[in-house]
């Protein structure tokens, strides 16, 4: 009886570790996901920057 319950144990730690290793990975994919969002984010914000710096020179063309 004894090795069935250190067997039953065995395969509980066995999921748990594959859950763990789960776990893992979906909190990988999200540590990707979220450095995508923040390149998308920093090119955005790039991209806002250039926009900004045409319009000061297009005023100031205009002055000219």
């Amino acid at each position: 009886m004894t090795t069935s319950l250190i067997a039953l144990s065995m395969k509980k730690q066995e999921k748990d570790i594959i859950l763990q290793e789960k776990n893992v990975m979906i909190h990988e994919k999200d540590s990707m996901i979220q450095e995508k969002y923040n390149m998308i984010h920093e090119k955005d914000t790039i991209a806002y920057e250039k926009d900004v710096i045409i319009q000061v020179k297009d005023k100031e063309i205009q002055k000219v």
